[in-house]
């Protein structure tokens, strides 16, 4: 079960991801290799060439809402079921020449289809590679990794309407971009178990 930075977790796994495949220059034809995590409002001039992975929204799984997970503690102790949520991020290519855009766009979704779950190994190696030494992310610890459901990483649809009106809330004019779901992070109580009533 993954701790309170499991959210800053799977972004960071993420941008790690997509930085490793646009290094590959046989993959990434646009020869751009700029990811940010930025809400799109917030990218001004050459922060607005290459891509841009943005959490815009984190929802309760419905699937999970009203179930208890079982624990693995031993009989007799109550444990807080875990939080399952689903985050929703926006994955946007900015270009500002000829194809950039779409170059770097279908560069990312090939990168996103061919990880499509979030492995243990994965996991680790990008919250170890989004840390130095000097400067430890306070999510670089993250337990995210041990989580028992794996995380699995897939294209969300969205009409025209829809994405419109992402964009209208983002206050940033529309640029080629792709929605997609993570589904799901566990995160368990801080309080520690409590032994039950006889």
């Amino acid at each position: 079960m993954s701790d309170n930075s499991a959210i800053a977790a799977v972004t960071a796994t993420l941008k790690y991801l997509l930085d490793n495949g646009l290094a590959d220059a046989s993959r990434n034809k646009s020869g751009i290799s700029k990811v940010t995590t930025l809400a799109p409002g917030l990218l001004k001039g050459d922060a607005e060439i290459g891509l841009n992975l943005f959490l815009y929204h984190v929802a309760e799984n419905p699937n999970l809402r009203n179930m208890k997970l079982p624990d693995r503690h031993r009989p007799g102790l109550v444990v807080t079921s875990p939080l399952a949520l689903d985050l929703f991020y926006i994955l946007t290519a900015y270009g500002n020449k000829d194809f950039e855009s779409e170059l770097l766009l279908g560069c990312a979704v090939q990168i996103m289809h061919e990880n499509q779950v979030l492995t243990r190994e994965t996991i680790r190696s990008a919250l170890h590679t989004s840390s130095s030494p000097t400067e430890p992310l306070w999510f670089s610890s993250s337990n995210l990794a041990e989580q028992v459901e794996r995380i699995r990483v897939v294209p969300q649809a969205m009409g025209t309407e829809e994405m419109f009106w992402l964009w209208s809330a983002f206050q940033a004019g529309y640029r080629l971009s792709m929605a997609y779901q993570a589904s799901m992070v566990l995160i368990g109580g801080a309080q520690p178990a409590a032994a039950s009533t006889p």
